[in-house]
């Protein structure tokens, strides 16, 4: 069975999936906060029958990351529109770093989330950094500059917005990893860019190695499976996805495909033990305020500590003030935003709302 297959197999996922594409086209609000939990879900569903199928066990992935035996990290954009390149059929482990405009900076969580999955990476692994064309993140900052850098309102937005390099479509992803000070040990550093257009995938080095030869085909094999000759065109000037997802950053499989989640419906950052910095904030409020994200997945394996880590990550997003308020506080209460914490369980791949 195909992942395409899979992907419609569920006749309740195919139902919310074309509303959810009805309401982009209008320009409304797509699902109800029940509707998105219930898509998200019912994808759940089909990410646990392809572990069954494929005789995958997050459990020994998630030791092997955490004994330093990983394959590869892969740091790529928060875009909901970026290309899936992980399965359950791989043999290859590997950690995901999302962040809104492939930003890597040198301090604050997400630096340190970085720092710590190169170090869960064995020597002769891969780090890979990618970028993609037409990144939001990246015109936003355009348009930032050419109105002259206005105070954003946001302070989390405002460091977001000064971090996104002005580069060519590649991305000038060497230098930044540069300025961050990636620590690498014995890991291969590749960088690469995806083309949504048309579905390729380039790497710029070392393209030869294999965790970076399966990342590519899986990147590449999402985007033709899902271009049905309508979504990609739908998606070509803007994103409305349903759900943005906090996904802990050592999960052994990236929130798309746990949620089994197509392009343009969940917009993805990354926490940790450490908490949510400025541009992990900066990316949710981009997908709240100029995405129109109404659901909050937080999304953690069953650790030791995870409620607590629930609970500093919700901390961290209710204390974001936009425009002297509490702006995500607010939100909350009027019912406009929904928070749901989903407990992954590494023996079955199950989510479970805490």
């Amino acid at each position: 069975m195909s992942m395409k297959q899979t992907r419609q197999s569920n006749l309740g996922l195919g139902d919310l999936r074309k509303k959810h594409r009805s309401a982009f086209r209008k320009h409304e609000d797509a699902l109800t906060h029940g509707e998105a939990r219930n898509m998200l879900e019912a994808g759940n569903g089909i990410h646990q029958q392809l572990l069954k199928k494929y005789g995958a066990s997050p459990e020994k992935r998630f030791d092997a990351i955490r004994k330093g035996q990983a394959d590869y990290v892969h740091v790529h954009c928060s875009d909901s529109r970026s290309a899936v390149s992980d399965h359950e059929s791989d043999a290859h482990v590997g950690m995901h770093i999302r962040v809104a405009g492939n930003v890597i900076v040198a301090e604050g969580a997400s630096a340190d989330e970085t720092r710590e999955a190169i170090s869960c990476v064995k020597k002769g692994g891969l780090v890979l950094l990618t970028s993609h064309t037409k990144c939001g993140a990246v015109a936003a900052h355009t348009s930032w500059e050419k109105e002259g850098r206005p105070d954003p309102g946001n302070e989390e937005l405002s460091k977001l917005l000064t971090t996104v390099e002005k580069t060519t479509p590649e991305g000038n992803l060497i230098v930044q990893a540069g300025r961050a000070n990636l620590l690498l040990d014995g890991q291969y550093l590749i960088t690469g860019h995806y083309d949504w257009d048309t579905g390729q995938v380039s790497f710029h080095n070392h393209q030869s190695i294999r965790p970076a030869l399966l990342l590519k085909e899986n990147m590449q094999q999402y985007h033709n499976e899902c271009d049905d000759g309508e979504l990609f065109q739908l998606i070509s000037n803007g994103q409305r996805p349903h759900t943005i997802a906090v996904s802990y950053h050592r999960l052994p499989f990236t929130s798309n495909t746990i949620f089994k989640a197509e392009p343009g419906e969940i917009f993805t950052t990354t926490g940790s033990e450490g908490g949510m910095d400025d541009c992990d904030k900066a990316s949710l409020l981009y997908a709240v305020e100029h995405c129109g994200s109404r659901q909050i997945a937080m999304l953690a394996p069953n650790i030791r500590g995870v409620e607590a880590m629930f609970d500093r990550w919700e901390a961290d997003i209710k204390d974001m003030v936009v425009g002297g308020k509490r702006m995500f506080v607010e939100q909350l209460q009027l019912g406009i935003l929904d928070f749901t914490r989903y407990v992954y369980d590494l023996r079955a791949g199950k989510l479970e709302r805490s």
